[in-house]
């Protein structure tokens, strides 16, 4: 589940030492990598000092607000090869861009927050506020429900109804017996407990071979 960072936390260790960068290691913490105006060589050397699996690597666009064309979400697909967690830094107005990002596989979102969008500052328009932040959070912590495992087959629960849900053959009208099946007089409908609608055409080129009332299942 992808886990919602606020306020600007991400630690960008491109501005420090190699030294410090190893110190944060020792803590063996995990640690959070903004990558904004970083250079891929940048980017590759800092991430051999940290260990891939404690290691959550931030696509960052440096702009306060940062616009759709800037966004460039498909750059976290790059980073994979630096760290088994990416995310993104989101400084762009609204929630669509950190909605977008979960969905790509972001585990990490780091979104500011304000307690208003005109307040004075420089990032207050492109921050969350307490609903947008919630409906952030809300959806990382589900989205992952609806994946499923991708499996091309009906679940338990669909087969069940399939027998109310799919359709057999009926009496549209009274049938009497030798008359022919024609659209007139039979239909497809629910549920599904005889012939299957596939043979419809088929019954049109027969005649019935009993009397059947309205809404009786066609048997043959």
């Amino acid at each position: 589940m992808p886990s919602v960072e606020g306020g600007g936390v991400e630690k960008n260790l491109f501005l420090v030492s190699n030294f410090l960068i190893k110190k944060i290691t020792d803590k063996k913490k995990f640690n959070i990598l903004s990558t904004g105006m970083g250079e891929e060589k940048e980017i590759a050397q800092a991430c051999k000092l940290l260990p891939k699996k404690k290691l959550a690597l931030l696509h960052c666009v440096s702009l306060y607000p940062t616009s759709p064309r800037e966004t460039n979400l498909k750059r976290m697909n790059k980073l994979k090869k630096y760290s088994y967690n990416i995310g993104f830094s989101d400084h762009t107005i609204g929630i669509i861009a950190s909605i977008k990002a979960i969905t790509m596989g972001a585990k990490v979102i780091e979104k500011h927050f304000t307690y208003s969008h005109k307040a004075d500052g420089p990032d207050h328009l492109s921050s969350a506020n307490f609903s947008e932040l919630k409906i952030i959070c809300q959806f990382a912590k589900t989205h992952n429900k609806y994946l499923g495992n991708g499996n091309i087959r009906p679940t338990l629960k669909e087969r069940a109804m399939k027998k109310f849900a799919r359709k057999s053959i009926y009496a549209k009208k009274n049938i009497l017996s030798g008359e022919n099946y024609t659209p007139k007089n039979i239909e497809n409908r629910r549920p599904n407990t005889g012939v299957e609608p596939t043979k419809y055409e088929d019954f049109l080129k027969k005649k019935s071979k009993k009397n059947y009332r309205s809404g009786d299942l066609i048997e043959s």
